[in-house]
């Protein structure tokens, strides 16, 4: 069953619809005339059939905005609308005017109507396709195809609003009956509610004027506030101790702080030292490098010496062969010349002189080689010494790239070091000012420790009657509990 606040906002919406839907149809209509389309006669039946029932429930709206025959007189009016645009229009999807308008009607909430216009619908969809199949022959594949599609669209739309609105109506009327029960549940808790109030009510008023009585004397708690005042006294004397101790770790702060601003200028002066000597380690690094290159350059240099000294040997050999035959033909010559007699005294002079030069030849030639073995064996000593001079520069050099990269690292943690020992410096900047803030605290506690002993003492003397009248008070408070647990059924 609807509220009339909710009929009135649901015919207000459907009007609504109505008149737009109508409107855009007006308006498509129209333009169809005046394209030629449509005939003025067609145009004038087609605005009469929609205007008039629009006016009616309109009027009928202004009447009585929540009249229950508002959705009546639109839903009639809009399906004789639907009837005649179906069997007047050649268009296939006129059907489709169906789905936006029917659905409005789902708002009220009534199976009735929304099972007959549905079912009317349906009916005039079937004798639009049995009319247009069989009396114009209009049945090619194609709009058979089409026909299937509206009947189902139809169909199944109907089905599924009919059956939406059968549950949507089972629904609310399960919950109106929940509503119902649990409202009589409710008045039956507020009756309850009611009468625990009133006890309560009463009760509340006795607390409060016993409270007020427990409020002008208080005698009974003078030995409690006593004993506070000599716990407030003790926290004196063990605040002052507290401020002592705390100028003393004040004073062993203020000396860390000295020790970590000396123990920064170390370990500055440290990383200073340090990145001299990683400074120099790389310059003995590009020293060795240059060590290094010139002991290659001699060690080539003694290897093309040693070859030259086998080109001069191999020359030696070869003017000691050459002077070995001149020697030879010189000895002939001088045979030939004895053999000559007189005539040939003067080319045996000649022979022998060349025998001569020729001894002489191999003389220098033997002395020359000497002296090449001499330079070849010292070349070769010399050469491996140079090989082991720079197997030892490159040893040399490997252990100062190492003693390097040890520099190096060491920088790095030093810079690391550097940067903790900041930190620790500022770390114990803010100990300093957190340590006074603290000293500055427990001075302040301390007179307020001074204060709440004058308070306590004065308290002491407000402490009679207040034993027996929280006794009395217990009495009601257990009233109350005993009241309050009767409602625990209804939790």
């Amino acid at each position: 069953m609807q509220s009339k606040g909710s009929i009135r906002s649901t015919n207000k919406v459907v009007l609504t619809i109505n008149i737009i839907l109508d409107l855009c149809l007006i308006f498509g209509y129209l333009g169809e005339v005046l394209k030629g389309l449509k005939s003025p006669s067609y145009f004038l039946i087609f605005l009469a059939i929609t205007v008039i029932p629009m006016a009616i429930g309109v009027f009928s709206y202004f009447k009585e905005k929540a009249g229950k025959n508002i959705k009546y007189i639109t839903l009639v009016g809009y399906l004789i609308l639907y009837i005649f645009v179906m069997f007047t229009s050649d268009r296939q999807m006129v059907y489709v005017y169906f789905f936006p308008i029917i659905l409005m009607y789902y708002l009220y909430f009534d199976l009735g109507i929304i099972v007959w216009s549905c079912s009317i619908i349906s009916v005039v969809n079937v004798a639009k396709m049995a009319y247009f199949i069989l009396v114009l022959k209009h049945n090619s594949p194609t709009m058979m195809t089409d026909y299937t599609i509206q009947f189902a669209a139809v169909f199944l739309f109907s089905y599924a609003l009919i059956i939406s609105t059968k549950l949507s109506n089972r629904f609310n009327k399960e919950n109106m009956d929940g509503i119902s029960s649990e409202k009589q549940k409710q008045e039956q808790i507020l009756a309850d509610v009611l009468k625990i109030a009133t006890i309560m009510d009463k009760n509340s008023r006795d607390v409060h004027t016993i409270v007020g009585e427990l409020a002008s004397s208080s005698e009974i708690i003078s030995n409690a506030v006593n004993e506070i005042s000599c716990g407030v006294v003790q926290t004196a004397e063990s605040i002052q101790n507290q401020s002592s101790m705390t100028k003393n770790i004040h004073a062993l702060i203020m000396d860390a702080s000295q020790l970590s601003d000396k123990m920064d200028k170390l370990s500055h002066d440290s990383s200073m030292a340090l990145e001299e000597g990683t400074t120099h380690v790389r310059e003995l690094s590009d020293k060795a490098v240059t060590v290094s290159e010139k002991s290659q350059y001699a060690y080539n240099k003694m290897q093309e010496l040693m070859e030259k000294a086998h080109e001069i040997q191999n020359i030696t050999d070869m003017i000691t062969g050459i002077s070995e035959q001149t020697n030879m033909l010189s000895l002939n010559a001088s045979i030939e010349a004895a053999r000559a007699g007189e005539n040939g005294r003067g080319f045996a002079v000649v022979a022998d002189e060349i025998r001569k030069l020729a001894t002489q030849s191999k003389d220098s030639a033997s002395s020359i080689a000497e002296i090449l073995e001499a330079l070849e064996k010292k070349a070769s000593r010399a050469s491996d010494a140079v090989a082991t001079l720079k197997e030892i520069n490159e040893q040399q050099t490997g252990l100062i790239i190492n003693t390097k990269q040890v520099f190096e690292g060491l920088s790095d943690k030093m810079t690391r070091f550097n940067e903790n020992v900041a930190l620790v410096n500022k770390r114990i900047v803010d100990i300093v000012e957190s340590n006074n803030r603290i000293i500055d605290s427990i001075n302040e506690i301390s007179a307020l420790s001074e204060e709440a002993t004058a308070n306590a003492e004065e308290a002491g003397a407000m402490t009679t009657l207040s034993k027996e009248k929280s006794v009395q008070a217990r009495v009601l408070v257990n009233e109350l509990i005993e009241t309050s647990t009767s409602m625990n059924k209804y939790l």
